[in-house]
């Protein structure tokens, strides 16, 4: 139950001896102790900060895939995702935790055919950052669309007529207090 080396000795009565050495060495599941996630970028990073006595690995998104040593990923997709870290040292088990890498797409085409129809922030939901707001705006500045929650998204369309094509600008509120600004383009 100690940490150490323990040696044992096997002898057969008149004959000979065998030594086995033994090393108890420290580990325990990972504690999550921070999660760094530097999104709204063109190279999303996530990075782990862990505590414990384990040699821990590293996943994204796949408990069951490859584990990398290093506790930082690049150029991490806008969402939802899942981190895991594991013990490989004593394979003392598997601690995850849900996370939300938040960013936009930089275009939507708005024509009915199920794909990019709608614009609005990824990574938001009602369990990460549920109470933001977007202000999307024309190109002279004029406020269009307040997007109120994590649902709403914007078809293109205002009071019934079609916007034309063109780059319109919003800026975001976060609940975490951040604000940023950007633009993107409708396509029809």
């Amino acid at each position: 139950n100690q940490i150490g080396t323990y040696t044992v000795e096997v002898t057969e009565i008149g004959r000979c001896a065998k030594t086995k050495t033994i090393a108890v060495q420290p580990s325990n599941i990972a504690t999550i102790e921070n999660i760094q996630i530097d999104d709204i970028s063109d190279n999303n990073v996530v990075t782990m900060l862990v505590l414990g006595e384990g040699n821990y690995v590293f996943a994204l998104d796949n408990p069951n895939g490859v584990y990398q040593e290093s506790n930082v990923f690049q150029n991490v997709g806008v969402g939802f995702h899942t981190v895991y870290i594991k013990d490989i040292k004593n394979d003392c088990g598997i601690v995850s935790e849900d996370i939300a890498v938040i960013g936009y797409p930089r275009f939507f085409t708005p024509n009915n055919d199920g794909i990019n129809d709608t614009w609005q922030l990824k990574g938001i939901s009602d369990v990460f950052q549920a109470n933001s707001q977007v202000y999307i705006y024309d190109r002279y500045g004029k406020l269009l669309r307040v997007l109120i929650n994590s649902e709403d998204a914007w078809n293109g369309n205002i009071n019934g007529a079609k916007m034309p094509s063109n780059d319109y600008w919003f800026s975001a509120k976060l609940q975490d207090g951040r604000t940023f600004t950007g633009h993107f383009t409708l396509k029809r």
